[in-house]
């Protein structure tokens, strides 16, 4: 109840080209984002966003960092009290 807005944040690893990699972190975000909101969670409390390939956990190519690339991650943007 304290957390306001979150950003769920799509990610993905280096391969593909950079327009594919965008668009399917946007569909990696939304999709958790649609699934946080069909388990209850209110929609204005959430918001999501793909960065792509552009922040990478781990910057070398191999398949172990490539799996960890390949992520969705939750920021805290706004707290209240309640």
């Amino acid at each position: 109840p304290g957390i306001k807005l979150i950003e769920v944040q799509g990610h993905t690893d280096e391969r593909g080209n950079d327009a594919y990699n965008l668009d399917l972190s946007d569909r990696r975000a939304k999709s958790v984002k649609d699934y946080l909101i069909g388990k209850g969670i209110e929609g204005d409390r959430l918001t999501s966003q793909g960065y792509g390939e552009t922040q990478p956990l781990d910057r070398r190519s191999n398949e172990q960092a490539w799996a960890k690339n390949r992520r969705v991650a939750f920021l805290i943007l706004k707290r209240g009290t309640e």
